[in-house]
């Protein structure tokens, strides 16, 4: 089953569509930093739940690649 790239529980109704297409189109390797540093803009109040997206971003990632 592929996941869509809608916010849902493993991210987050709270994640901004605009957010995650940035952290998609960022190199993996600034996936955990940029994270951090939505999670500390005032939209977010520090209640990102980093690992959740960090893993759903990867799982995007992997299924796009294998379209």
């Amino acid at each position: 089953m592929a996941t869509r790239i809608t916010p849902g529980p493993r991210i987050g109704p709270q994640l901004d569509r605009k957010d995650l297409r940035r952290l998609l189109r960022c190199r993996p390797d600034e996936v955990p930093g940029l994270i951090l540093l939505l999670n500390r803009q005032p939209r977010y109040h520090n209640g990102l739940d980093a690992i959740a997206i960090a893993v759903a971003v990867a799982e995007l990632r992997a299924a796009g690649s294998n379209s």
